[in-house]
């Protein structure tokens, strides 16, 4: 298995994003927490947007972080989509 290395454009767009917005404001423990995040994207973990939400002139977005699924659980994710999608087909085509 290779490893990836670097970060997706949404993940970039969303740091980018975050940072321009954060500058504007210059929060310290935004900062920490963005570090945190980078930190945590580089052990392994993907950065994941939940909510974007509006309210007046600030937008709030709710990330967390998230483990991919094992080559494995792909596997098998994809055997049994495979097999439900060919049981669906001998019904229909009975």
């Amino acid at each position: 298995m290779r490893a990836r290395h670097g970060f997706t454009i949404v993940e970039t767009t969303l740091v980018i994003a975050l940072s321009s917005a954060l500058a504007a404001i210059s929060l310290p423990r935004a900062w920490s927490f963005i570090d945190r995040m980078l930190a945590a994207k580089k052990d392994g973990l993907t950065i994941v947007p939940l909510k974007l939400l509006n309210r007046g002139k600030y937008i709030k977005l709710v990330i967390s972080l998230a483990k991919g699924k094992k080559n494995y659980d792909k596997r098998q994710t994809l055997k049994k989509r495979a097999e439900s999608r060919d049981v669906a087909r001998e019904l229909k085509n009975r």
